[in-house]
């Protein structure tokens, strides 16, 4: 069945990536050029705005997700430039960080993951068409999805409950806390 458009502007050349039940739309080509604005589609609540990828918009650029995170890698910025930055987008606060470059500034390839470890390949690098492929591992995730970040098991967190006190990261990256409780007591 027919789902509802979305509501940024009309694009073409844009990247998508999945995290849990969302699937989210990157960037891409519009009559004015390329876009940097990212939107998500869920069954629940349609299309939601996020916070639009710092800096250049591309077009034509490969995205995969690895955990929590969603990856932009490469594509083309306005001018037709080619561009091997990498942007990990860390959905629980909805930020971008950059990450580690790719090898060669690719455009029009495609992506996929194995695991832990992404491949981007084919495509266009130096504008001569290739059959080649990086592979790209991220360093450990903590539990918000960011390589080598704070958020790890047996450290601090807190899991927005004002009945908790001393919330930790689970080993399975679950944030609780304990849970205060009230009693009476009769003292007499």
């Amino acid at each position: 069945s027919a789902k509802p458009p979305l509501n940024g502007p009309a694009r073409a050349y844009a990247s998508s990536f999945v995290l849990g039940n969302k699937a989210y739309v990157f960037g891409g080509a519009s009559d004015n050029g390329m876009l940097n604005d990212l939107w998500s589609y869920d069954n629940i609540h349609g299309w939601q705005p996020h916070t639009p990828l710092p800096g250049n918009g591309r077009g034509v650029a490969m995205a995969f997700s690895i955990d929590n995170a969603g990856f932009i890698v490469g594509g083309l910025a306005d001018g037709n430039t080619p561009l091997d930055q990498l942007w990990l987008y860390n959905s629980v606060d909805d930020s971008w960080i950059p990450a580690t470059p790719a090898l060669n500034a690719r455009y029009y390839g495609t992506a996929f993951t194995l695991g832990q470890t992404a491949y981007v390949g084919t495509g266009y690098v130096g504008g001569v068409s290739v059959a080649s492929f990086e592979e790209y591992t991220p360093g450990a995730l903590d539990c918000e999805g960011i390589p080598g970040g704070t958020a790890l098991p047996g450290t601090g967190c807190d899991d927005g409950q004002s009945t908790t006190v001393d919330d930790m990261w689970s080993s399975s990256c679950v944030c609780a806390g304990q849970v205060l409780s009230d009693e009476w007591v009769l003292r007499q």
